[in-house]
């Protein structure tokens, strides 16, 4: 069994008529679920839904060409019983609106009565557009002939072609529907559903026989029709369209760059998508494009601004994927504050956020990275944002600075809902569990469970170590907290602090191919949260224990590592000392300055703190060059607190120094390391600090000095954060999956200090060597997605593990090292692809 991400396959039900985003409760079989998948990964049947994305693509090659005229034209005049003029005037219609179509079309047909085109003549306009299949023919003839005279006025067939040409795709899509929707009821029986599977299918060359197509649009009309009243509805429609586009990576609107964008996203943009070109200085306001929504958007063509109330928040650039998405802009806001500017001629495609939502949540792959992208953006624009407010008021620009907080109010605002879509979209949470043995039939079944599943039992009560052979312990963590420091929220208890599991188990998998429980344990007394974990433990190959407050914490790891003979490490404690150490190892070859020498100052004696500095001196760092400070200033020996309680942790980092103040500490320094509250580190500290300084910022979101501020007041600062848009992030991801998939695959007793240093080491290392990027005081920690991280940590890991004898087998490095090399290689063409 393994844990992974959701595969997207459970389809909540279809969204009531004002797309409320709540789903409904709805069952499926297995049965259905495996029919449905099959019918979607088949590579003739993938195409069944997209014969209406080939007739629109042939049109738009047609109707756009440059001229229509010549032999050609001739020939389709004689084929269709039109003249060539009218041809042309056609295709001058379809280019334009559906109203024009309409009323020219209207005087036409009243000025020549001959116009009329029979089934005949309307099929001879097919062939030359590539359908050919009669049932399909049979249902357009008839979806156009709106007065059911039997013939098709050059009105009727300017209005259809206008439709498919030039409207939206969701009016196209509705197009689609009416054209099998043959009893008028705005719903399709199976009878009506299987003729649109089977005619679709054959026009795009499906080699499947009726029985298969019938028997697959059985399922599907079953999975589509969410309800269960025996009926597929418009809305349900469009879903089983979106769901067969994305499989097949269907598209027939360009996008910028497209190649870079993957085809599941570019759906989103394309289905969804309203266009709208500008031109440059063209400014359009939000609350004119849409009254009732927010909508985001995505520049196809060109580059484009987002303001607010005049002043510009947000730029993109639509040659440029990574850039060209606008993020959310907020119609809701009263009195047009929001507008898109065209910087030049352009072409943006709106996408309502709550056609997004639907979509995301009938588990749409391509809506959910539109979702991470946008959350990100967001994220992103809130640094910058910040620094032009503390800028605005610092010149005296008070209105300007009151604006722009503001804005940021309603993107953090705004943030905050994408992050509670984003966790409920599709299957809930961020994690499901997934069989790795094949259990179908009562064969299969009664080897991996009764009788069969006695054998390994049996083996592993002779032999505990086979459990690694034959269960997944060997490539299993238990994420495991109380919920008692989670991340900056507190102690927020053991139910809250579950989305934050979840998420470790997602990096664990991601990152490292290491499987992981997320286990919230509703103790705060430390021996029984001990107990639990200790019970527990056989369960795991491993276990992270995350998010305990200090000082338990100091108390529950070691304790737990004693008892049990599997790795266990608090991650908020190592993780980040680990990272910290490669920075300053790195940091400090640029600063041409000496470890042994260096003064450090760490604010913040948590859980990470504290570790921190122990990891520092460790590394080098001389006791007496290291000062920490907490809440109540410097630690130092004599300190009431201390005097008072011989057994307090803070007796390991107590100093000598007779500063008292952060500020005192600070000056002369060469190093500040950040793990404590925002803005606490003033400009003035940092001026008093020796050249070269060394700034970890690392509280999160807002660091204790903004990288903006500490490089205009040091431009020698050397800087990093906890914060994934500015340079030398400090991410534990950089670690914490990498030395558990080493500790596993030597199925390591524990995770020693060796192992740890080793890990600080390479991934110092690592950010010399980065082919990417030059080696820089920008760029002194890798960044968390360099695929070289598996490859070299988890090796080292091995190599110490085997070194100070807790690696229970033993592993040849180099080769482990060329597996895992393959292995990542692997993997990343899976992305790529």
């Amino acid at each position: 069994m393994r844990v992974a991400a959701p595969n997207n396959q459970h389809k909540p039900a279809r969204a009531t008529h004002n797309r409320c985003c709540k789903p409904a409760t709805h069952t499926r079989t297995a049965a259905r679920h495996r029919v449905y998948a099959a019918a979607t990964s088949d590579k003739t049947q993938q195409g069944t839904m997209s014969a209406l994305q080939s007739l629109r693509s042939t049109l738009v090659t047609l109707f756009r060409s440059k001229s229509l005229a010549g032999e050609s034209a001739a020939a389709a005049a004689v084929a269709t019983r039109l003249k060539v003029e009218d041809l042309v005037q056609i295709r001058d219609l379809v280019m334009g609106s559906k109203g024009d179509a309409e009323s020219i079309g209207a005087e036409k047909d009243a000025a020549n009565a001959d116009a009329l085109l029979d089934r005949q003549a309307f099929g001879n306009i097919c062939q030359r557009l590539g359908v050919s299949e009669d049932s399909r023919i049979s249902a357009l003839y008839d979806n156009m002939d709106k007065d059911h005279d039997h013939k098709v006025s050059f009105r009727e067939l300017t209005t259809v072609l206008t439709t498919l040409v030039s409207g939206t795709n969701e009016a196209a899509v509705e197009f689609e529907f009416s054209l099998w929707d043959r009893s008028g009821d705005g719903n399709l029986d199976r009878e009506e559903f299987s003729r649109y599977i089977v005619s679709t299918s054959r026009a795009n060359g499906s080699l499947l026989s009726n029985e298969a197509l019938k028997r697959i649009s059985n399922d599907l009309f079953t999975e589509l029709d969410l309800d269960g009243n025996e009926s597929i509805d418009l809305a349900e429609f469009k879903k089983g369209v979106l769901k067969v586009q994305t499989a097949t990576g269907v598209s027939t609107n360009a996008v910028a760059a497209a190649d870079e964008i993957n085809p599941s996203e570019r759906s989103v943009y394309e289905f969804l998508g309203s266009r709208m070109p500008l031109s440059a200085g063209d400014v359009v306001k939000a609350a004119t494009m849409n009254k009732e929504e927010s909508s985001f958007f995505f520049i196809a063509k060109g580059k484009a601004t987002l303001t607010y109330r005049g002043i510009d928040v947000h730029s993109g650039d639509g040659s440029k994927p990574k850039s060209a998405m606008l993020g959310v802009c907020l119609a809701v806001l009263p009195n047009d504050q929001v507008a898109v500017r065209a910087d030049t001629d352009c072409e943006l495609i709106e996408v309502p956020v709550t056609s997004l939502s639907e979509l995301a949540l009938n588990g749409h792959a391509g809506a959910v990275v539109v979702y991470e992208h946008i959350g990100k953006i967001m994220y992103d624009m809130i640094e910058p944002l910040d620094n032009r407010v503390a800028e605005a008021f610092k010149n005296g620009e008070k209105d300007l600075a009151e604006n722009l907080q503001e804005w940021t109010g309603y993107l953090r605002d705004a943030m905050r809902d994408f992050a509670l879509q984003f966790h409920s979209i599709g299957s809930k949470g961020k994690i499901a569990v997934q069989p790795t043995k094949s259990v179908g039939d009562s064969a299969s079944l009664s080897i991996a469970y009764s009788p069969g599943v006695a054998e390994p039992c049996l083996a592993i009560k002779e032999n505990p170590d086979l459990s690694y052979e034959y269960t997944s312990r060997g490539h299993l963590v238990g994420v495991i907290s109380n919920g008692t420091a989670v991340l900056g929220l507190g102690n927020i208890g053991a139910l809250a602090s579950k989305p934050v599991m979840e998420g470790k188990a997602v990096l664990f998998k991601t990152f490292g191919g290491v499987d992981s429980f997320d286990i919230e344990v509703d103790e705060s007394d430390p021996d029984k949260f001990i107990e639990h974990v200790v019970a527990i433990a056989p369960t795991f190959g491993g276990i992270n224990l995350e998010d305990i407050k200090a000082p338990e914490c100091f108390y529950i790891e070691p304790e737990i590592q004693r008892r049990v003979s599997i790795p266990i490490m608090h991650d908020d404690q190592h993780g980040t000392a680990i990272i910290a150490g490669a920075g300053l190892v790195n940091a400090l070859h640029f600063a041409e300055k000496d470890i042994g020498d260096v003064k450090i100052v760490v604010n913040g004696c948590g859980a990470a703190g504290y570790t921190v500095a122990r990891h520092f001196i460790a590394l080098g760092v001389k006791p007496e060059n290291l000062v920490a400070c907490d809440i109540d200033g410097v630690v130092y020996k004599g300190r009431k607190d201390l005097e008072e309680d011989p057994n307090l942790y803070l007796h390991n980092i107590a100093t000598t120094n007779p500063a008292r103040t952060l500020a005192e500490a600070v000056e002369g320094a060469d190093a500040f390391v950040g793990l404590s509250v925002p803005n606490i580190l003033t400009p003035e500290m940092l001026l008093s600090m020796k050249k070269s300084p060394l700034i970890f910022a690392l509280a999160n979101p807002t660091p204790e000095i903004r990288y903006a501020l500490a490089k205009a007041t040091r431009p020698d600062v050397i800087m990093g954060t906890g914060r994934s848009d500015l340079p030398n992030q400090i991410n534990n991801v950089c670690a914490f999956p990498f030395i558990f998939r080493g500790a596993l695959d030597c199925r390591a007793s524990a995770i020693n200090e060796e192992m740890k240093m080793a890990t600080t080491h390479a991934i110092a290392d690592l950010a010399k060597t980065d082919p990417t990027r030059p080696f820089s005081p920008e760029s002194i920690i890798p960044l968390p997605r360099d695929p070289r991280l598996l490859y070299h940590i988890a090796p080292a890991i091995v190599e110490a593990a085997q070194k100070t004898g807790v690696a229970r087998i033993e592993v040849n490095v180099d080769e482990y090292r060329a597996k895992l090399e393959r292995e990542m290689k692997v993997k990343m063409g899976d992305i790529l692809q």
